[in-house]
């Protein structure tokens, strides 16, 4: 029985450490990828020259259940697990999020995680709504770029009671940007998005089978 026990203890670590490897390797690929397009006639261009954020307020009057006049009110339990809990009267456009615009964690443990909405709804407090203004910058690009940031900005948070990002670090993070012709290559963007896409979906499942 003992050694029965042991087998069953070493396939558990070892099945752990594949789950923690198979997590490490779309970071890495990550890694990889960003580097490559700043080493190969790629620029760094600033976050701030590229972007420009719209915090997240919390509305004066929230409801539990929807109308014809409601938008869900999107908080970070809604893109972290689904979950959906109150409902906002108040539509006012600069709260609004709608599908596929990027949205970031911008105070609490996970300051810098980065969704992709799937929902028009109210951001939350805690949140800042990232809009692209330069038209040569793919909206998913710059979403993997700040994932492959993420560690860095959350690292580096500020304030004594709930962290939250800091603005300095944030806004001059250096985007690796590939080039063509003297301008950003949108092409180049989008082919990679592509990639990163198929790949983060293969080790996801890759996940879900481990576990």
């Amino acid at each position: 029985i003992e050694t029965l026990f042991n087998n069953i203890n070493k396939a558990i670590e070892l099945r752990q450490k594949a789950i923690n490897e198979t997590k490490d390797l779309f970071n890495s690929v990550l890694n990889k990828v960003f580097k490559e397009v700043a080493e190969d006639e790629g620029e760094l261009i600033k976050l701030k020259e590229i972007i420009k954020t719209e915090k997240g307020k919390k509305p004066k009057k929230l409801i539990n259940e929807s109308n014809n006049k409601a938008l869900p009110y999107l908080t970070v339990d809604y893109y972290r697990s689904g979950v959906l809990k109150q409902y906002s009267e108040e539509n006012e456009k600069m709260r609004i999020v709608k599908p596929n615009d990027l949205v970031l964690i911008w105070d609490g443990s996970k300051s810098g995680e980065i969704f992709i909405s799937d929902i028009e709804g109210i951001l939350s407090s805690t949140m800042v709504k990232i809009n692209i203004k330069d038209v040569n910058f793919n909206n998913k690009y710059i979403y993997w770029v700040i994932k492959y940031y993420f560690p860095i900005l959350n690292s580096n948070t500020t304030g004594s009671g709930i962290p939250h990002v800091s603005k300095e670090v944030f806004n001059n993070l250096l985007v690796p940007t590939p080039y063509k012709d003297n301008a950003p290559d949108l092409q180049k963007q989008k082919e990679i998005a592509e990639y990163l896409d198929n790949l983060h979906n293969k080790i996801k499942k890759l996940e879900e089978l481990q576990e």
